[in-house]
């Protein structure tokens, strides 16, 4: 019986201890590990010569564990070589499919792949350099990623290096070199050899090394770079452009309409009708999609079993232009027509000048027998003034307008003022049917604010191509008060010729704007935090751009003030001084 307690004794401790090895558990209490795993010994060592394995291994002081290292680690130069990984306790293996490429440096950047199994502590700056040949590959570029219109650093950035012979770029390949830029936006890539190349970044959203242009902001030096020594402080601006190629997809009748797709929305569109024998029996009515990538064709009073041949020339917003030639046909459907609606610029409850510019924008092209003198500028319902026709402008496909109006701010204390002046006039007589008519209007002026008028714009004051009409709609308004706002002036000293100057926000958005002279004058800003932001037109064409990465055409130049500062109400902010 003792030998049988024994040898369960024997059995129960030896379980437990084995349990206790097989088993690696965080040590609980004591002090939080903060501290990460520092490498002890790597194979090959850090800038070894002739390295032909393709196996390589790292040992850290503490147990590990790998974080998405076959998305996250950094290969240079990228040759698609996969590789297996094996963690065991405190070492990390990468075995490699094929042989490295001879007489060639390579460079592992290990970002955070690599922690701690307790704390999930980053090992920190792991980079591991070797060369198959009998030297290293020593020179470097380094420099920062900014963003183009606020110039704040962009972090994990892809910077992405071409050799200057290779035709493909950053939409179609791999780069050959790359890495991510640092939390401030900073690069470094090092162990290059010698030669020509070229420079790109973008923010690489979906992890391919590739980038979506529709998606990714991405910018580029256009100059090609002559490595013979270590270039630092190289600084490349970023935004969103799609410069892929304009294309049309589509061209075919839908619904009652017929309508043009493209791969990209548009910036603007003609149309060139080709069989000029047909041309007195049709008339082209055309608007952009609200996704800007189709043109809707209307059919107006055309022939439904006629085709006409047009060529229509679009245009995107980098300018990409193409002309397409298609056959305009009209069918008969019973699917419904959409409504046609409008949005305004300013919109309701907005707070306006004097002289005020009011935009609407319709969902289809309107016709030529709107009714201009319907569109009124009120005051509720007791004082209304008629929109002038000589301040109407409309875009060349008639679906956007814009009203440049001048609106008196003192309409209603003057209103209020006159009748009150007609009710005293015939305090003698307050029976008369006049005193009791303007009594009743001086009391519903009274119940107006002095700084409020409205846009109204009645059923029926516009019809679009197809028949139907615009809804009633009026839209209240209230004019700023001044003493609530601030004013900034200052000075501008360059020598560039053409420029636009904006205040913006802390935010960047923009609060107004003005063409560049030596002095400027922003009034009736609200309180907060702003500063300047100087669009450059340094080719001088009068329209500042975003450049064409596959043009090789950089953006135009944009300054950003060095710091913010503060509006406040009834204030002015004077003597500003801008340098660049």
């Amino acid at each position: 019986m003792k030998n049988i307690l024994v040898s369960a004794f024997l059995a129960a401790y030896a379980f437990v201890l084995y349990t206790s090895c097989a088993s690696q558990q965080p040590v609980t209490g004591g002090a939080k590990d903060t501290i990460p795993p520092t490498l002890l010994e790597s194979y090959p060592i850090n800038k070894s010569l002739n390295f032909k394995d393709q196996k390589i291994t790292l040992v850290f002081d503490e147990f590990i564990k790998e974080d998405q290292i076959k998305t996250k680690l950094i290969i240079t130069p990228d040759d698609q070589n996969k590789f297996d990984v094996l963690i065991k306790k405190t070492s990390l293996t990468l075995e490699f499919e094929n042989p490295f490429a001879d007489s060639t440096t390579y460079t592992l950047n290990f970002n955070s792949t690599i922690s701690d199994i307790t704390e999930n502590n980053d090992a920190e700056n792991i980079i591991l350099a070797f060369s198959t040949t009998t030297y290293i590959d020593s020179l470097s570029i380094a420099g920062s990623i900014i963003d183009l219109l606020t110039h704040e650093p962009i972090k994990e950035a892809t910077v992405a290096l071409y050799q200057a012979n290779d035709t493909t770029d950053i939409f179609n390949k791999r780069p050959l070199y790359f890495t991510k830029t640092a939390e401030d936006g900073t690069y470094s890539i090092e162990n290059l050899k010698n030669g020509n190349y070229r420079l790109y970044a973008f923010q690489d959203k979906n992890k391919n090394n590739l980038c979506e242009p529709n998606d990714e902001p991405h910018g580029f030096i256009a100059d090609t770079l002559a490595l013979t020594y270590n270039i630092d402080s190289l600084t490349i601006p970023i935004t969103r452009n799609d410069v892929r190629p304009l294309a049309q997809l589509t061209s075919r009748t839908s619904g009652i309409y017929f309508e043009s797709r493209y791969n990209k929305p548009l910036k603007d569109f003609s149309v060139q009708i080709l069989d000029s024998l047909k041309l007195p029996n049709w008339t082209i009515e055309a608007n952009l999609t609200p996704d800007g990538r189709g043109i809707v064709f209307y059919p107006v009073s055309n022939p439904k079993k006629d085709s006409l041949q047009i060529a229509i020339t679009s245009i995107d917003s980098t300018y990409n232009q193409t002309i397409d030639t298609t056959y305009l046909k009209f069918t008969s459907s019973k699917r419904s027509i959409p409504p046609f609606t409008f949005t305004t610029i300013p919109t309701k409850d907005e707070q306006i000048l004097e002289k005020t510019t009011f935009t609407l924008s319709f969902t289809k092209p309107v016709a030529k027998n709107y009714i201009a003198d319907s569109m009124r500028v009120s005051i509720d319902t007791l004082v209304q003034h008629p929109v002038k026709i000589d301040t109407i402008i409309w875009n060349n496909h008639k679906t956007k307008v814009t009203i440049n109006t001048q609106i008196d701010k003192k309409i209603v204390a003057n209103e209020k003022l006159r009748y009150q002046q007609l009710t005293d006039s015939l305090q003698s007589d307050t029976s008369s049917l006049d005193f009791k008519r303007y009594s009743r209007i001086k009391k519903l002026l009274d119940k107006v604010e002095d700084n409020y008028t409205r846009v109204k714009l009645p059923k029926g004051t516009f019809f679009s191509v197809d028949g139907d009409t615009s809804y009633t709609e009026n839209i209240p308004l209230k004019f700023i008060n001044s003493e609530e706002r601030g004013i900034v002036r200052g000075t501008i000293s360059t020598d560039y010729t053409n420029y636009t100057l904006q205040l913006v926000t802390n935010k960047y958005k923009v609060v107004s704007s003005q063409p560049g002279t030596s002095t400027f004058e922003f009034k009736n800003i609200p309180p907060g935090d702003y500063t300047f932001r100087i669009l450059v037109d340094d080719n001088n064409d009068g329209v500042w751009s975003t450049g064409n990465s596959l043009k090789r055409i950089e953006p135009e130049s944009v300054y950003i003030y060095p710091e913010f500062f503060n509006v406040r109400e009834n204030w002015t902010l004077e003597n500003v001084e801008i340098n660049f």
